[in-house]
């Protein structure tokens, strides 16, 4: 499993950044999530790319460098994010299949999860610009927008992993 996941991230995740490659980061973060046991193991993921990326790249700790590897961690997050959620969307099908609603009244959990990830992505879009914003024409907006983007992924991936896990 932990292959296939460094696989599907080499394939998914463009690379940011002309002179950052992508690849032996995304491993870190296809093993780490790939052993992880818990939803608490499952977070401590999360920034550890960034981390790697800023301290081993040559212009990591420059403010492009910075959102490069943010935008490394947050693309790789997000082929995380796609799978979990579909997983999730499965788990949802499955259980109102086998438990329907009581009443025409209550939302199915499909439906529910579907409408609860649209909102989640305005909600992160506009959380974003606004990290974007606090730094005005400040030299660190890019990299505040990119941590910010990256953190919400992840814990969004997480948080799906947890739903099915938890119930």
């Amino acid at each position: 499993m932990r292959r296939l996941l460094a696989v599907a991230f080499l394939v998914a995740a463009p690379a940011a950044g002309e002179d950052f490659v992508p690849g032996p980061y995304i491993e870190v973060l296809a093993e780490c999530y790939g052993n992880a046991e818990s939803t608490a193991d499952r977070s401590a993921c999360i920034g550890e790319i960034t981390r790697i990326c800023e301290e081993e790249e040559p212009q990591g700790a420059t403010t492009l460098g910075m959102a490069t590897c943010a935008g490394i961690e947050a693309d790789a997050w997000d082929v995380v994010l796609e799978g979990e959620y579909r997983l999730s969307m499965e788990w949802a099908r499955a259980a109102d299949r086998d438990d329907p609603p009581a009443s025409p009244s209550v939302v199915a959990r499909a439906d529910a999860l579907r409408t609860a990830q649209r909102a989640w992505e305005d909600f992160q879009e506009a959380e974003c610009h606004l990290a974007f914003a606090r730094w005005g024409s400040g030299s660190m907006r890019q990299v505040a927008a990119s941590r910010c983007r990256m953190r919400m992924i992840a814990e969004r991936a997480v948080a799906l992993r947890a739903l099915r896990e938890d119930f």
